[in-house]
């Protein structure tokens, strides 16, 4: 080995050791707490029975079109397709509107996606809104949104 190729290994060995990196195919993460490292996992993380998922409303409201009703929403912490995406308009008083919509994988999380209903199927008034998912990875209900309809 030349003295420039064995200088450039040194460089790039510290380089890796200063980083808590490692080469290729090696399965050891960073030093947390200076004592020894820990492994890498090689799964992507999954809920189970419902933990560390967290649904929510992106948006629900009036259409511009002044017809319809649209919501929006999706999952945190569980990245998978075919799952049950159910909103739930709940009114101060009455029986509530239903929509269900399939979970789709997205880059990052699992997306409900936009359910729209008929704008007659509402009472003027506040309503509330909630997304529950539903798959074999469990199930959460996220924390309601409000909205005010005319």
């Amino acid at each position: 080995m030349s003295v420039r190729t064995s200088a450039a290994v040194v460089v790039a060995s510290t380089a890796l050791a200063l980083c808590g990196c490692g080469l290729a195919g090696n399965e050891i993460g960073p030093v947390v707490d200076g004592s020894t490292p820990r492994p890498v996992p090689t799964a992507e993380p999954t809920a189970s029975l419902g933990v560390g998922m967290v649904p929510y409303i992106v948006f629900a409201g009036t259409d511009p079109d002044g017809l319809h009703i649209s919501a929006s929403g999706a999952v945190a912490g569980v990245l998978e397709s075919g799952g049950i995406c159910t909103f739930t308009f709940s009114p101060a008083t009455g029986d509530p509107v239903v929509a269900e919509a399939s979970g789709v994988s997205n880059v990052a999380e699992t997306s409900c996606g936009v359910v729209q209903l008929d704008l007659a199927a509402f009472a003027p008034g506040e309503w509330s809104v909630t997304l529950r998912y539903e798959s074999s990875s469990g199930s959460a209900t996220s924390d309601p949104e409000t909205m005010e309809l005319p």
